[in-house]
């Protein structure tokens, strides 16, 4: 049942003991079914590369369960053709070797590196010396807010559903200190009264993404491709109670499809995308999806509870 769309009600009710809520027990069954999938992509490419298997055991982090639901983790192994050894394995290496170097392990790296949710950016230095370290800030004790890593860098207006002829870029350092700011007060009432609510969003949003595009309002999103992924655009445009809500509305929907995964409950996507878009949605007017549909129904119980 915990895997079922219906487990959805109960948890997004945001009340009980975390430790016993079925959102708990989604992300477990969603944690195993991704460390299946990263053993058996390993297990792939170590039978073109022998000996790969081997260094991720030894590494730790062949049984890793934060790790192998991270967003770029699970794209690697839900979305990647599989043939694609060489590109796989590099990055799983390097990604190895920055969670490693973060958590104080010594590495064999020369190249600068950051890990796979943007937490933390690290240069190894010569000599034996320390790796210069920058942390990225975070909210509600766990979540990092990605501005500056490759993989905040390298999306493109096509992947946020943008226009191309409109410019999205990364936020200005000076401008970090500022949104770090916004984003924290925006949140303050949720770290400090609703622990439900903030083991939710830990839970279900693991990469923050922050952009900026002076050529459009303010806008945020998620998707199935990179699970747990929430991308937000233009965030000092809206008060602070509307940027909570929006935190909210990508843990929700991160959380759906999850249990899509787990347990598919709908047409697929590409089902849905051949009916077309003939549903509007109540938050923007624009018509959407029968999903879409369906995913924002659960997203306006939650905000209502």
């Amino acid at each position: 049942m915990h895997t079922s769309i219906l487990s959805a009600i109960p948890v997004l009710q945001f009340n009980g003991p975390e430790e016993t809520l079925p959102g708990a027990r989604t992300l477990h069954a969603y944690q195993d079914l991704a460390l299946n999938q990263f053993q058996s992509l390993v297990d792939t490419i170590d039978a073109q590369k022998p000996g790969f298997k081997q260094t991720v055991v030894e590494s730790g982090f062949y049984d890793k369960r934060d790790f192998v639901i991270s967003p770029e983790i699970w794209n690697l192994g839900r979305w990647v053709d599989p043939a694609e050894v060489e590109y796989i394995s590099k990055f799983i290496e390097v990604a190895i070797a920055a969670e490693r170097s973060y958590l104080g392990q010594e590495v064999f790296e020369t190249s600068p590196l950051w890990t796979v949710n943007g937490e933390c950016f690290i240069r190894p230095r010569p000599d034996g010396q320390s790796p210069f370290k920058y942390q990225a800030p975070q909210l509600l004790g766990r979540l990092s807010m990605d501005f500056l890593s490759p993989y905040c860098s390298y999306l493109s207006n096509g992947q946020m559903g943008e226009p191309e002829e409109t410019a999205t870029a990364d936020y200005d350092f000076e401008d970090i200190e500022k949104l770090t700011q916004h984003f924290s007060q925006a949140l303050a009432p949720v770290d400090k009264q609703w622990n439900q609510l903030k083991m939710f969003i830990r839970d279900f949003t693991r990469h923050l993404v922050l952009k900026v595009n002076p050529a459009i309002p303010f806008s945020c999103g998620s998707t199935r491709t990179y699970v747990g992924r929430s991308v937000f655009c233009n965030s000092e445009a809206v008060p602070e109670p509307i940027l909570a809500k929006e935190v909210v509305h990508e843990s929700v929907h991160s959380f759906l499809y999850m249990l899509e995964e787990l347990n598919p409950w709908m047409p697929s996507w590409e089902v849905s995308g051949k009916i077309g878009t003939n549903d509007p949605s109540v938050r923007t007017g624009n018509n959407i999806s029968q999903v879409s549909f369906a995913q924002a129904v659960y997203v306006w119980y939650a905000l209502i509870n």
